[in-house]
């Protein structure tokens, strides 16, 4: 079963391709601090975003309508993965059960231990997905973006929630109960494989999340974690590939378990060395090779 702590994990970490020929740094130097054991296993690399041809076509609602119309619901429906192959008959029907949902940033959509009933697709705003320890220290999985679905797991096993999900900024959610979406995969066979996809993909993201922790350096995951979020929140301009999420050094040390000084000190590094530049929260980077070539690096 795939803990639902790691739900959304489809974005950061798990975009950088397949396995492929190691390419090792240029002459230009990144900062990496001292390696701390273990090997990464070389990877293959796609490219990284072209200009803004990435903007997904669920965006153009973006904080452009106070509530969701059935018209609205069913046309972002549509947008999705999960439910893109359903006939225009289907999408309505199903439109015509889910509600909406506006919730406000730093508010929770749902607390771990909660009762798992219902599924949700983000329609705007973005939200983290995060576990908090005995002591009150989060780690946060992953960011929720605008198309993609959250809350399957618990939904389909029926069980408490395994994770808090937050809001980052004002989102805007579509919401099907479990009945309701229950009925629907066992009418739709090709939106139950679309599921599982989605499942398989958050599994591999669950392995690779523990691997990284436990073989690789701050500066190793920091990295992969940068060029992943630039791959899949990554708009090109005239100084290099901007995320366009604005983070906290404190969110980024949640991501990668580690502290807001350890992600300040290496952020300064490679700043001072004019690989990436920080402005309001919003990080540039202005050497993408070289920070993927870093990514690729073997240690033994």
């Amino acid at each position: 079963m795939v803990p639902e702590a790691y739900e959304g994990l489809r974005g950061a970490g798990t975009q950088l391709g397949g396995y492929g020929p190691a390419r090792y740094a240029s002459h230009h130097a990144i900062f990496i601090g001292w390696p701390t054991g273990g090997a990464e296993h070389p990877r293959g690399v796609r490219g990284v975003v072209e200009g803004s041809a990435r903007r997904d076509p669920i965006k153009r609602y973006a904080g452009s309508m106070p509530t969701v119309t059935r018209t609205d619901k069913q046309a972002l429906l549509a947008t999705t993965p999960l439910f893109a192959p359903l006939a225009p008959g289907d999408l309505e029907a199903l439109a015509g059960v889910a509600t909406s949902l506006r919730l406000e940033t730093r508010k929770e959509l749902f607390h771990k231990g909660d009762p798992g009933s219902q599924v949700y697709l983000v329609v705007d705003g973005r939200l983290k997905v995060l576990a908090t320890s005995v002591l009150g220290d989060d780690v946060v999985f992953n960011v929720i973006t605008p198309g993609e679905v959250i809350g399957e797991v618990a939904l389909l096993t029926g069980s408490p929630r395994t994770a808090t999900i937050v809001a980052m900024e004002p989102c805007e959610l579509i919401v099907i109960d479990r009945r309701d979406f229950l009925a629907f995969l066992r009418s739709h066979a090709e939106a139950a494989v679309a599921l599982l996809e989605i499942l398989a993909l958050r599994l591999k993201g669950v392995s690779e999340l523990v691997e990284d922790t436990q073989f690789l350096n701050l500066p190793l995951r920091l990295a992969k974690k940068l060029s992943a979020f630039a791959r899949e929140h990554g708009e090109e301009t005239q100084d290099g590939v901007r995320i366009n999420l604005k983070m906290s050094q404190e969110e980024w040390g949640d991501l990668v378990g580690a502290t807001r000084e350890s992600i300040n000190k290496q952020l300064r590094g490679w700043i001072q060395q004019g690989v990436i530049s920080v402005e309001k929260g919003y990080v540039t980077i202005h050497r993408f090779d070289e920070l993927e070539r870093l990514t690729q690096q073997v240690f033994l």
